[in-house]
């Protein structure tokens, strides 16, 4: 939960992680003795590729009448205006255009598509993290962050990876973002900045503690059993593990929920 606190350590924990990961495996499918031309021809390739599957989530938010469709529509829309009919139509892209061109019309036809995309992505971080950081005990929010960052990445990179196709070496670029994870874990382990909480001692993280006493009764309405204790209600992932290290008698708690079994 150190991206509690400091949400921009997402990017280097996990998005920097997810991309590293996906050129690389992206850098397996690259034979050494292929030519320019087959090169570029597969990057032609990847790209219909990639827009088939905004066109196959486009298809199915449309099916299901979901106004949101409109950013899959976008990825959809200009890639296909830009590159397939200007830079086709003036020969801008691939081996009949210069490498300026090329980027030139790749990097436009995603201007408008990314904007729309990541200003939902910075919205629903605005409200995913909260809650991820008071989702209680049960659930590992990293997990989740972890996940829902890497389906981002996906998505907001999806056309950006055809270029490795055609690129001499992606080694500098996955060893430069295997560097920001390394000194983003660094940082997070070696210094308060991976602390999740702010540390304000007027605005502290809240633990609920509750003294309760309860009675189980049978169908018949006599008294089954009877105990009391204290209901510790975390509400996020670390709050077992920090009372337990300062109080003994957290290790032989159990949940709530096994009484109902008995």
């Amino acid at each position: 939960m150190s991206w509690y606190r400091s949400p921009f350590l997402v990017t280097g924990l996990y998005g920097c992680s997810s991309l590293a990961a996906i050129i690389f495996i992206h850098s397996l499918t690259i034979q050494g003795e292929e030519s320019i031309r087959e090169k570029w021809v597969k990057e032609d390739i990847y790209f219909d590729a990639a827009r088939l599957i905004w066109i196959f989530f486009l298809v199915i938010l449309e099916l299901a009448k979901i106004n949101s469709s409109f950013i899959f529509c976008a990825w959809v829309l200009f890639p296909t205006l830009i590159r397939g009919v200007v830079g086709n139509l003036f020969n801008l892209i691939g081996p009949k255009g210069s490498v300026r061109s090329h980027l030139a019309i790749h990097i436009s036809m995603q201007i408008i598509p990314l904007s729309l995309l990541l200003y939902c992505v910075w919205s629903m971080y605005t409200v995913f993290i909260p809650i991820m950081g008071r989702i209680g005990a049960q659930i590992n929010p990293d997990l989740l962050v972890g996940l829902f960052t890497t389906i981002l990445v996906f998505l907001c990179t999806s056309y950006m990876f055809l270029l490795i196709q055609v690129m001499t070496s992606s080694r500098k670029v996955i060893m430069c973002l295997l560097f920001i994870v390394f000194t983003t874990v660094s940082l997070v382990s070696l210094t308060p900045l991976g602390f999740p909480y702010s540390g304000d001692e007027e605005s502290p993280a809240p633990m609920r503690l509750y003294h309760t006493e309860r009675t189980f009764y049978n169908q018949n309405g006599s008294i089954k059993s009877e105990d009391s204790g204290y209901w510790i209600v975390p509400l996020d992932y670390n709050g077992p593990k920090l009372l337990g290290t300062f109080i003994d008698q957290m290790k032989g708690v159990k949940p709530i929920d096994c009484d109902m079994l008995n």
